[in-house]
């Protein structure tokens, strides 16, 4: 168990809160290692999980961007440094998230399971007869079967995914 460990570090712990406050140190020292730039490179991400659009970037020294704790470490200490809870993600979707549990587990689906992207009809028409820019086309978020309803429900609910992709007419070109 944790609490055995710790004594065994002699670190005694009277109360969870001493507990979690280690873990979260523990978290940090691990957040600026390079043992997390070879985690997240052995991921092999270079989009954030959450949105596919926070561009997360990498290098021998450094690691750009944000590791989201699955199942947020203040409530969940004994996760903090868990590999199976941790997660590379864009700053925004990470803030955005907070301490909020998601139904959608980044480490055990890609959000290509989940959703696919679609364009309305009268937005298609426009796009073809070039009426308008793409600029101006809408990109909405459609679940890849009915099971998967409650999954991208609360991925727009948190993260706001639909906003985030509107009139995303790169995305389009």
């Amino acid at each position: 168990s944790i609490k055995a460990r710790l004594n065994e570090h002699n670190i005694f712990c009277n109360a969870n809160d001493t507990v979690t406050k280690f873990m979260i140190e523990q978290y940090g020292k691990f957040r600026n290692s390079r043992r997390c730039i070879s985690y997240v490179k052995s991921l092999n991400g270079q989009v954030c999980a959450y949105c596919d659009k926070g561009i997360i970037d990498c290098t021998d020294k450094h690691f750009y961007g944000d590791l989201d704790h699955i199942h947020d470490k203040s409530t969940h200490f004994f996760y903090a440094l868990n590999i199976n809870n941790l997660s590379p993600c864009c700053k925004v979707c990470n803030q955005k998230k907070g301490k909020n549990a998601l139904k959608f587990n980044a480490l055990e689906l890609k959000l290509d399971d989940v959703f696919d992207f679609y364009i309305d009809d009268s937005d298609m028409v426009r796009l073809l007869m070039n009426l308008e820019g793409s600029n101006n086309i809408n990109v909405k978020l459609k679940e890849k079967n009915d099971d998967l309803y409650p999954i991208l429900e609360d991925l727009n609910r948190i993260l706001a995914l639909d906003d985030r992709y509107k009139n995303s007419g790169l995305i389009v070109g």
